[in-house]
């Protein structure tokens, strides 16, 4: 399990509780839906790169052109840079990026719906 999803699957359960099989097979059940939804969230990022670009900058303003090349949409290197300029954590990194992501995905869902008259 790498560290940032450890570090999930450990806030969302009491690690002294994981005693009995019950409680062992919904630890795995929780790591896999989290692993799930950052596979998810991972894939829809680097779908979204060339688009999401521009507003890259806008959200993370110590970002430059060369920064932005460099990561080439590859979400690992992106997070690597988040932490590198801003100082985040891993986890802290991909969880902005997860957030930003879903609120690109709600805008540009929220563009193309069709208005009712």
């Amino acid at each position: 399990m790498n560290d940032a999803l450890e570090g999930l699957v450990s806030s969302r359960l009491n690690a002294g509780a994981l005693c009995c099989p019950e409680r062992q097979r919904k630890a795995g059940a929780v790591y896999r839906r989290i692993q799930e939804e950052h596979t998810m969230n991972k894939d829809v990022f680097e779908g979204k790169w060339k688009q999401m670009r521009g507003q890259a900058k806008d959200w993370w303003g110590k970002l430059t052109d060369d920064d932005l090349d460099r990561v080439g949409g590859k979400f690992d290197k992106f997070v690597g840079l988040l932490q590198e300029k801003y100082g985040y954590t891993r986890e802290r990194a991909e969880q902005e990026i997860d957030r930003r992501t879903a609120e690109y995905e709600a805008q540009q869902k929220k563009a193309t719906v069709p208005t009712k008259k």
